[in-house]
């Protein structure tokens, strides 16, 4: 047991003499690393210093080397300038005496065109005046020639203008005799075919057709409503049958100046005056407008076409020509009816014109018995119009409405006449 426990001791100084032995190396090693980081950091400074000094001789040297560069640069750049100014100068004076040699010779080349050009425009104005003076005097003696020819035809028109205008008056004094003969009163209705037959022998149509276009106005028929609603007629058959014939010579009439004139015909038919262009129109066979004119009314005048009111016309009023040529339906029978209504006051009464191309109609219609307010007659006027529009005026009827509140006798003239 002594002998271990001698062993134990004894390995255990063994084991302490070692730790000694170990840590003194180490301490020795730590003043080494000491001592070679000393040397190490000196001589680190040392090439720093040295390395800093060498580069501030670098620098200084490069400054020196960029100074004496750019003197010589400076040095070189002035020559060259100097050398460009003294080549520019050269160059420039060159220039300007070039410049003043070829003004020179531009002032001589320009004062020889000139004096040949002024040569030349002497000669050219001494050429133009010699053409314009020959252009002249042929012109003034085309100019002559020609005033004497104008002179000669306005004389000539002068002399055909005071022909017609001599033609004219014998011609307008022909055509009022005749129209006088024609519309008298006293000239019976185979006087007035002869003279309408001969119309446009001595007549040119200017004068012939407006007189013709005239007498296609019907005389006017004129009826009486009497003895409490009698209608009394006066001369109806006479007057309706001159009317025809008249009608018939004058139609014939018209178609043979149409044919003598056809421009002037056709002027007429786009006359401005409703009237003159329908009776053309119809002698020329186109369509003409239909028309109607209610006047002296006494007191009101209902007028209606086909049953369709157009409008209502009051006393002393004249409704002037009415176009209702829309209203009328072709290849039908159509009427134009009017009520005539009385006022409070006694009698009453209308006319009614009607045209349609040549075909025209006048009715004068008075109604003397003293009725009541309200309807006292009414006309209707048939009108039958072909598919191609030619329209023919049918005789017309009159029938009495109401009662007479004063009956009033019918006009002697009426009773004799009543057809």
């Amino acid at each position: 047991m002594i002998s271990k426990n001698k062993k134990l001791k004894r390995n255990q100084q063994f084991k302490n003499s070692g730790e000694l032995k170990s840590k003194d190396v180490w301490d020795k090693l730590g003043i080494l690393a000491q001592i070679i980081s000393g040397i190490l950091l000196a001589a680190f400074g040392l090439y720093i210093t040295w390395s800093i000094g060498k580069n501030q001789a670098d620098l200084t040297k490069q400054i020196s080397n960029s100074q004496r560069e750019s003197a010589q640069s400076i040095s070189n750049s002035q020559n060259e300038t100097q050398a460009r100014l003294e080549e520019s100068r050269r160059k420039s004076t060159e220039e300007i005496n070039k410049s003043q040699i070829d003004a020179t010779t531009n002032n001589l080349l320009a004062q020889t065109n000139t004096q040949q050009k002024i040569a030349d425009a002497q000669t050219k104005t001494s050429s133009a005046i010699a053409d314009a003076q020959t252009s002249t005097s042929k012109a003034i003696a085309d100019a002559q020639t020609k005033t004497s020819k104008d002179v000669a035809d306005a004389q000539i028109k002068s002399q055909e203008v005071t022909q017609q205008l001599d033609n004219d008056t014998k011609y307008g004094q022909i055509a009022g005799g005749y129209l006088e003969r024609l519309t008298a009163s006293t000239t019976k209705t185979n006087e007035r075919v002869a003279l309408l037959d001969l119309l446009d022998v001595p007549l040119p149509p200017k004068f012939s057709i407006p007189i013709a276009i005239r007498l296609t106005r019907p005389l006017q028929m004129k009826a009486e409503i009497c003895n409490g609603g009698e209608v009394k007629q006066l001369n109806e058959l006479d007057i309706r049958g001159q009317n025809a014939t008249i009608s018939q010579s004058v139609k014939s009439l018209l178609q043979r100046l149409r044919l003598k004139d056809t421009k002037l015909m056709e002027q007429y038919s786009q006359s401005n005056s409703l009237l003159e262009a329908g009776v053309a129109q119809d002698i020329s066979g186109k369509r003409s407008p239909v028309l109607f004119r209610v006047s002296e009314i006494d007191d009101y005048a209902d007028v209606y076409v086909n049953d369709i009111k157009v409008d209502t016309y009051t006393f002393a009023n004249d409704s002037g020509w009415v176009d209702i040529t829309d209203m009328i339906i072709p290849d039908k029978r159509n009427v134009i009816f009017v009520i005539v209504r009385n006022g409070p006051y006694e009698s009453t009464g209308t006319r009614l014109q009607i045209q349609a191309g040549a075909e025209q109609s006048d009715r004068m219609v008075t109604r003397k018995d003293w009725t009541v307010e309200g309807e006292a007659f009414w006309i209707a006027t048939p009108i039958n119009v072909d598919k191609f529009g030619k329209t023919v005026l049918l005789w017309d009827e009159i029938r009495s409405l109401g009662s007479p509140g004063v009956i009033h006798a019918c006009d002697k003239e009426f009773i004799a006449s009543t057809n």
